[in-house]
């Protein structure tokens, strides 16, 4: 049976339940709304997200609750744009996005290690196509619960911290252009220190956890993340190369024992074919060696990172992960 949405319980296959956070709704807006009067429904008084939980992991997914116009059609939209305007309605709808599942994850769960994964449209949600009340989400949020039995390795500096490491300076890239001066002093880019097919976004500040994370932090993680991907794809444009459609295969964010290091990554990874013509079309022959030492092991090498001895934590074969 195809899943349908619907205001709290969705129909659903035997092994899927489709809910949505009944939290904010009091009362439940569709009661009181009518398409010849949408505007009794308050953005404030909707539901943050639609839930659909998959036995037997469980597999949680989750797409933001979207009823507003303009349509959102992308993940910098439904982040406000690339402009710095924390109070603007888009901004304040994401952060209530993300506050609402960790409050579900964390609180009413208490999960502690799990995967936090953004997906570009999923083709199965039961709101993949517009419904009377909300448009077709541009991206879902996928969270599977971690069985790793081992907190990560501690190392003599963090790796994302120790900005005077041989690694930090081989893999460290520019921010983005973007409007927003305040990003760039929030969170730093980098290649993955393992030279796997990524992108890295990092908090300056030392944090493990995105609920650790203020408000403003957690908008900039995801929007320069966008525009990272938006100005690497354009390199391919700039050295004459057609760039291919912007996307990603998945953006990664790992808790509690799911994570190889203490410090809270965004891991972008895209499509092999893709990450390869930027790395040789639209690289500088710089970044192209600098990727290279990475590739050849520099992160086992480098004695700023290296393990601390008697440490609790386990280093994980994170050559297949995200």
């Amino acid at each position: 049976m195809p899943l349908v949405a619907m205001p709290l319980i969705a129909a659903m296959p035997l092994e899927a339940l489709s809910i949505k956070d009944e939290s904010q709704v009091q009362p439940n807006p569709m009661d009181t709304a009518s398409p010849t009067n949408p505007t009794m429904i308050s953005s404030t008084d909707l539901p943050a997200y639609n839930l659909t939980v998959i036995p037997p992991t469980p597999l949680y997914i989750f797409t933001p609750f979207l009823s507003d116009h303009p349509p959102v059609h992308s993940l910098l939209d439904f982040l406000g744009g690339p402009a710095d305007d924390p109070s603007s309605p888009a901004s304040v709808r994401a952060v209530r996005f993300f506050r609402s599942i960790l409050t579900y994850l964390e609180t009413d769960l208490n999960l502690v290690h799990y995967k936090f994964v953004i997906l570009p449209r999923n083709p199965n949600s039961p709101l993949a196509d517009s419904d009377q009340w909300q448009q077709s989400p541009p991206f879902y949020l996928e969270v599977t619960p971690s069985d790793q039995p081992h907190s990560p390795a501690k190392t003599l500096h963090c790796i994302s911290c120790d900005l005077h490491s041989e690694v930090a300076h081989t893999s460290a890239l520019p921010s983005p252009d973007q409007p927003s001066s305040l990003d760039s002093s929030l969170v730093n880019c980098w290649l993955d220190a393992k030279a796997r097919p990524m992108y890295i976004v990092t908090p300056v500040r030392h944090v493990e956890r995105l609920a650790q994370c203020t408000d403003t932090e957690i908008i900039a993680i995801y929007r320069t993340a966008y525009l990272l991907l938006k100005s690497e794809f354009a390199l391919l444009a700039e050295r004459g190369s057609e760039p291919p459609y912007l996307r990603f295969a998945r953006m990664t964010l790992n808790h509690g024992n799911a994570r190889n290091v203490e410090h809270l990554h965004l891991k972008i990874r895209l499509l092999e074919r893709d990450f390869r013509a930027i790395k040789n079309k639209g690289w500088s022959k710089e970044r192209q060696k600098n990727y290279e030492k990475l590739k050849g092991g520099l992160y086992k090498k480098d004695k700023r990172l290296k393990k601390v001895n008697g440490g609790n934590g386990q280093e994980k074969d994170s050559s297949k992960e995200d």
